[in-house]
C-alpha cells in the first residue's frame, strides 16, 4: 500500500464513476499531522454522503469526518495523532453526478 507523503496530493477517488464504495487507502506516517481533503465532481450529484475514514489495521474502518456538499468542498481534519494507520475516502450514498474525485494532502505539525 502506498504511503501518503507530507505536502503531496494523492487521490483516493480519481474521476470515479458515481457509485458507493471505498476509495484507494493510503498509509499514514507515524507523525502528528492534519489532513486536508477535497471533493469535486465532473457533474454535480443531486445528493452525496462521503466520509473520510481512518484505520489502524486497514481492515476495520471508522469515519472521522464527512461531507454532504453536492458542489464539492475543501475540509481539514486536524486530529490525527502520532500513531501509524491508514486513510481513505468512502462514498456511502450518491444520487446522480459523474466523475467523483477526492484528493488528500497530509500536513505534518
Amino acid at each position: 500500500m502506498e504511503a501518503i507523503q507530507p505536502g503531496l496530493a494523492v487521490r483516493t477517488f480519481d474521476a470515479a464513476a458515481a457509485s458507493t464504495g471505498a476509495g484507494t487507502p493510503f498509509a499514514v506516517p507515524a507523525r502528528a499531522g492534519a489532513l486536508v481533503w477535497q471533493t469535486w465532481f465532473g457533474t454535480d450529484p443531486a445528493s452525496i454522503a462521503v466520509s473520510l475514514e481512518y484505520s489502524l489495521d486497514s481492515i476495520h474502518w471508522d469515519a472521522i469526518d464527512s461531507s454532504i456538499v453536492v458542489t464539492g468542498e475543501v475540509r481539514t481534519f486536524a486530529g490525527l495523532g502520532g500513531a501509524p494507520g491508514f486513510i481513505r475516502g468512502n462514498i456511502t450514498a450518491i444520487s446522480g453526478g459523474a466523475e467523483v474525485t477526492m484528493q488528500l494532502v497530509w500536513t505534518v505539525y
